[in-house]
């Protein structure tokens, strides 16, 4: 299940918690991309009707929007802990 995620719910990881979570967005967004976009699946499977709930799409762009979140922590964190 995909859904958006709460700062609030990921202030207190660890920076390297932070980039295992970024890497599951991106690795999970990058197969939408390769699947949907690069490949052209949508021409392929324009036959095919399949309802998905979410849709693909809706996925990617909750994932796109909670990667900025993680993103953004990151960098707070990184800073925090260079500037100790």
């Amino acid at each position: 299940m995909v859904c958006p995620m709460f700062r609030e719910d990921y202030e207190n990881k660890s920076f390297e918690e932070l980039v295992k979570e970024r890497q599951k967005l991106i690795k999970r967004m990058l197969e939408y991309e390769n699947t949907y976009i690069f490949e052209n699946e949508k021409d392929k499977l324009k036959d095919v009707e399949v309802f998905v709930c979410p849709s693909p799409d809706v996925i990617w762009s909750v994932d796109n929007e909670n990667l900025i979140m993680i993103t953004q922590l990151i960098e707070e964190k990184r800073q925090k802990e260079n500037f100790k």
